[in-house]
């Protein structure tokens, strides 16, 4: 199981210098698996169009390091949060050279991203670029609206290392991928709802605020919660049993955590280490219950 720096606000509300002290501090607990994307971060601001992947760059020049193990996402054109995207052949490929001469050895995985096509033929092409790519780095999937059609291509000689999904309590698009299970890694974002508190109060700048979530129609579900994890003898914070939920589910290899602090990636790595080697599948079937009782 792999625990995964996200940095999709990075270079908004995370400033630079606070990048440079997370990376700093995942780095030196021995973490090296960074996602980023092309549209990072999501300001829809087209000035920052690729603005975290150049923090990265930076802190891999500042630090000399050669080790990282970055995965990519690219198909967005700008920062608009428009649907349009470039997933052609050539761009595929271009995006290859691009990343392997900006990152070299760091370069783990490129990942097709914001797929809202539904054309056979052209998703055809982009799964011809992703066999080239396979030669030289791992490929993946990440917002794919119809994956159906990546399987169709996919199923008899799958190249997919790692599919993203959002997966967590309250919201999953796990069934959606489900016929990539056992096929490909999954790999979970916004386990804890993009950023929801249960005692913390919210600030303008918290990822719940900026990201438009309405916090109050979850505060009855956060209350329950807040029981069970009381009633928990090995879950000490609503971070933990965000970890559990995603840990547990089947095919998952990897959760992606977004922090913007120093601060929170130290809670995010102790949470981390505090729950992967606790046997945690009675809690598991617990908040199973509990999303059915909740009718989540």
């Amino acid at each position: 199981m792999k625990l995964i720096l996200g940095t999709a606000l990075w270079g908004w509300v995370v400033p630079k210098a606070t990048c440079f002290e997370i990376l700093d501090e995942f780095y030196k607990n021995n973490f090296r698996k960074i996602d980023t994307a092309t549209n990072y971060p999501i300001n829809k601001d087209n000035k920052y169009f690729r603005f975290a992947e150049t923090i990265i760059e930076e802190w891999i020049s500042a630090n000399g390091v050669n080790d990282l193990e970055i995965t990519i996402k690219v198909g967005s054109v700008d920062n608009s949060g428009s649907p349009v995207n470039n997933l052609t052949f050539s761009f595929l490929m271009m995006s290859q050279d691009y990343y392997l001469e900006k990152f070299e050895s760091n370069v783990d995985t490129l990942m097709i991203h914001w797929d809202n096509r539904n054309s056979e033929e052209s998703i055809s092409q982009s799964i011809r670029a992703l066999y080239t790519i396979n030669k030289k780095v791992k490929v993946g999937l990440s917002g794919i609206k119809y994956p159906e059609i990546y399987y169709k291509y996919l199923k008899d000689n799958n190249i997919i290392s790692s599919i993203q999904i959002k997966h967590n309590l309250f919201d999953s698009y796990y069934d959606k991928y489900k016929p990539f299970l056992g096929l490909s890694r999954f790999d979970a974002y916004g386990i804890n709802a993009g950023g929801l508190k249960l005692n913390s109060k919210y600030t303008a700048t918290s990822s719940a605020s900026i990201r438009g979530i309405t916090v109050s129609s979850y505060q009855s579900y956060l209350v329950n919660l807040q029981i069970l994890i009381s009633n928990s003898k090995i879950c000490n914070s609503f971070n933990d049993i965000c970890m559990i939920y995603a840990l547990n589910s089947p095919g998952l290899g990897g959760i992606i955590s977004g922090t913007s602090s120093k601060g929170q990636i130290k809670e995010t790595i102790n949470s981390f280490k505090h729950v992967l080697p606790l046997d945690t599948s009675k809690l598991y079937h617990d908040l199973l219950n509990f999303q059915e009782n909740e009718e989540l």
